[in-house]
């Protein structure tokens, strides 16, 4: 009799623990340091040690901040990071902006009809209004795409990817994507969240 309640006792014990495991497991999977990280300009990534790291992420985090108060975070992080990191976060800024003159300028130019024009010039102005959160500029940029007509929405993407469409030299390798300093750390959680037609304008 002892030998078959100690049998029973183990049995229970055994049912027991299965039972508790896949719930810790579950845990586990839904637990913060689980979820999808930040993508971190490459220079932060190289130079930049894990506590930096993890401080530059959480600005991007917070869902609640402002555009401009985004961009003040991030020089405030710059001024404590060492000089070469500094100079770094210096070059990605100013590529950052060129970028953006860039594209500007490029629909500028582009023979597209008045109003993917407009359609362009309305994201713009959103891009630029630093009084707004990034989720507040993707989902108004969102919006607009969504309203827009099928072939006015074609006209910006082709405006948009045209220089990706230039054949290579055959005697010169020649690349066609953009360096990951270009794009900001923002910009690349949008368009991770971003439907297609939406995330080649963020």
């Amino acid at each position: 009799m002892k030998v078959f309640n100690t049998i029973f006792i183990l049995l229970t014990f055994s049912v027991l623990y299965l039972v508790a495991v896949p719930q810790n497991t579950d845990k586990i999977r839904k637990s913060p340091s689980h979820h999808k990280r930040i993508h971190l300009p490459p220079f932060i990534q190289r130079q930049a040690t894990v506590a930096a790291q993890k401080e530059y992420s959480k600005i991007f985090e917070n869902k609640a901040l402002i555009k401009q108060e985004v961009h003040d975070a991030e020089l405030l992080w710059s001024s404590k990071q060492p000089q070469n990191i500094q100079d770094a976060f210096k070059k990605f800024e100013l590529s950052r902006a060129k970028k953006a003159a860039k594209d500007q300028n490029k629909f500028e130019r582009a023979a597209i009809s008045e109003e993917a024009k407009l359609l362009h010039s309305k994201i713009h102005s959103i891009k630029s209004d630093m009084t707004i959160t990034h989720q507040e500029e993707h989902q108004q940029i969102k919006r607009l795409m969504a309203n827009a007509s099928p072939s006015v929405k074609k006209e910006l993407l082709n405006t948009k990817n045209h220089h990706k469409k230039r054949r290579p030299h055959p005697k010169k390798k020649v690349t066609t994507t953009v360096a990951p300093e270009d794009a900001s750390a923002h910009e690349q959680v949008l368009k991770a969240g971003a439907d297609d037609a939406t995330k080649h304008l963020l």
